[in-house]
């Protein structure tokens, strides 16, 4: 029965591994397409207006409807729609000034910076082994930043931005919590996709109009379509059934595995290197991960949006 248990473990896992490899991806696709022609706003925007038009679409299909509830549009217009767009925006600058496996590493702070807005809004009890577990994970952050093997200050600048977005995304993941069980995975996916893609795009009406159009390669068009159609859309539809068949907590503690291996791609696809005191830096980091990740228990598991 163990064996077989095991089997069937593996095999419901089997989305939530792609989605992690999926992930682990998108750290140096959207970085090859912000530093080879793309402004990082419009290359944002244009990721969530395709996306969301497609999840508009499936929602109206399935469900006919769009709008939310009048009580739910505070906790969706701040927590949510405003973290996402200042997530994306501290997101994609981050990824243009440092290298894909420093975001990458900083996303190690994720578990903690969750608990830290759990503790804030009374969702959570604050714990010694909590602190403790943050204290770490900035150390781990603040080696990786030390150790960056590019230009100081754009290391320093590009940590800070992955920092920010870290905390946004934070903030997101506990609005997301208290609207999930209200709306199904694709409405939430509809709404926030389509109402993040506007206010980005017109924020990156500057870039667009001095951007030269016509010299972008097809491999930076390749990374626009593959972060959006592979990297947005079927990497949400594989998390929302990883949810259902491995479950949240299961979910959430596979998924901090993209830290990880959106640093070694990084490595090995664009040939970016890590220092000695970045790999001391991604192992402290995983040392808070550990602390954290399986107190960790929020409703719906770790949301997908990325």
């Amino acid at each position: 029965m163990g064996a077989v248990g095991g089997r069937r473990n593996l095999a419901r896992d089997v989305p939530l591994l792609i989605v992690i490899v999926i992930w682990s991806l998108n750290f140096s696709i959207n970085r090859y397409g912000v530093t080879h022609g793309f402004d990082p706003l419009v290359y944002g925007g244009l990721r969530y207006l395709f996306a969301g038009i497609f999840f508009v679409a499936v929602t109206l299909r399935i469900e006919g409807k769009l709008l939310p509830r009048r009580e739910d549009w505070f906790v969706l217009g701040v927590f949510t729609i405003l973290a996402t767009l200042l997530n994306q925006i501290a997101f994609f600058y981050a990824i243009h000034l440092t290298t894909a496996s420093t975001v990458s590493l900083c996303f190690g702070m994720l578990p903690a910076f969750v608990g830290l807005v759990g503790i804030a809004q009374g969702l959570r009890r604050p714990t010694r082994l909590h602190w403790l577990a943050t204290i770490i994970s900035f150390g781990g952050v603040a080696l990786v930043a030390i150790g960056g093997s590019t230009d100081i200050s754009g290391d320093l600048g590009g940590v800070l931005l992955a920092l920010l977005a870290v905390i946004t995304f934070s903030c997101f993941t506990i609005g997301l919590s208290r609207l999930q069980g209200k709306y199904s995975a694709y409405h939430l996916s509809a709404m926030i996709s389509i109402a993040t893609a506007f206010p980005l795009l017109g924020l990156g009406a500057h870039g667009a109009a001095h951007m030269h159009w016509g010299s972008l390669s097809w491999l930076t068009w390749g990374s626009l379509a593959y972060t959006t159609v592979i990297g947005f859309i079927v990497s949400n539809i594989l998390w929302i059934r990883a949810l259902q068949t491995s479950g949240p907590n299961r979910s959430s503690l596979w998924a901090n595995l993209q830290v990880f291996g959106g640093a070694a791609v990084g490595v090995l696809l664009l040939g970016e290197s890590l220092g000695g005191l970045q790999i001391a830096g991604g192992a402290v980091i995983a040392a808070g991960i550990a602390l954290t990740a399986t107190k960790l228990k929020l409703k719906g598991g770790a949301p997908a949006l990325e």
